[in-house]
This record gives C-alpha cells, sequence and structure tokens, in this order.
C-alpha cells in the first residue's frame, strides 16, 4: 500500500502531466455554459489544497484514517455536484501553464512535509469539514488527494471536450 506522501506526490504528478500537455489557450476557453475554464479549476485546487486548517490541533480519540473512506466516496462519485465555498471559487481568467504548474508544484513540496513531519494523528480543530465533521491531518491530507483527482479528471475532460468538440 501506498504511502500519504507516495499519494499526494502520484495525484499532484497527474496533473502536472495533464497541465504540461495544455497549451495556455485550452487552459483558458470556457467548454460550454456555466462552466469553468481548466485554468479555473486548477485554481480551485490550488484555492483548496494550499495548506491544511491545522492551526490548533487536539489529541484523537479514534483511527486517524476513520473518515478516509467516507471522503473517497464523497469525491469519487462524479455524477454528484456541489457548489464550491465562495471562498474556493476562482477569480482569475488569465492563466499560463507554467505559472500554474510552479503553483501545483509549491503546493505538493508542502503537503509533502506536512505529511513527514507533522503528526498525522492530530483532530484539526480550525474548520469541520461538511457533513463529515472535525478532520485529523491525514484526512485532510487524504481529502486533498481525493478532491484534486477527481478535479483533474474534470480538467481531462474539459481538454477533451475541446479537442474533439463532443461532451463528456
Amino acid at each position: 500500500m501506498n504511502s500519504l506522501s507516495d499519494n499526494l506526490h502520484g495525484t499532484f504528478d497527474d496533473l502536472i502531466n495533464i497541465l504540461s500537455k495544455t497549451s495556455d489557450t485550452m487552459l483558458n476557453n470556457i467548454p460550454f455554459k456555466d462552466s469553468w475554464s481548466a485554468g479555473q479549476v486548477v485554481e480551485h485546487i490550488v484555492l483548496c489544497g494550499n495548506g491544511i486548517p491545522d492551526n490548533k490541533t487536539g489529541d484523537s480519540t479514534r483511527q486517524r484514517d476513520e473518515k478516509v473512506a467516507i471522503l473517497k466516496e464523497i469525491f469519487s462519485n462524479m455524477d454528484e455536484k456541489s457548489k464550491a465555498d465562495p471562498a474556493l471559487v476562482p477569480q482569475g481568467f488569465d492563466y499560463k501553464q507554467h505559472d500554474l504548474i510552479n503553483q501545483i508544484k509549491a503546493i505538493r513540496k508542502k503537503l509533502c512535509l506536512i505529511a513527514a513531519q507533522k503528526d498525522l494523528n492530530a483532530i484539526c480543530l480550525d474548520r469541520e469539514f461538511p457533513t463529515v465533521g472535525l478532520l485529523t491531518r491525514y484526512e485532510w491530507l487524504s481529502f486533498i488527494c481525493f478532491h484534486t483527482q477527481r478535479h483533474t479528471k474534470q480538467i481531462q475532460n474539459i481538454i477533451n471536450f475541446q479537442k474533439v468538440g463532443r461532451s463528456f
């Protein structure tokens, strides 16, 4: 079984691989009404993945991965759609491939350091995850993996739609 750090690396490497093959034009095109561009989806990933709410933590009385399965289930279901928190809605419109890749690499490094250096059993008390409750650091990092994997699929679909002009 892969470690959390391996999962973080693999997840962000998959995204970087897709971005490295995508032009600035394709990153900035909105494929259809009420959609985000691929670049906006990447900005959303950056906003969501730029750390975890762990300024205040406490000791856990449960397994550090107890809520991982429910988080995975939530983000694996591509039929379920939800609105992003207003603070996590992308604001940009002129994305550059190299800038997005550099931001993703920086986030990957930051999150891998958290995974390697911090107590992953600690409960993060700064914010509850909607409908799930308080999460451990391990669970927050797992959420970021699942969230990024979901949106990486979405980005690939947006790019494919632009290339072949068909829905996904």
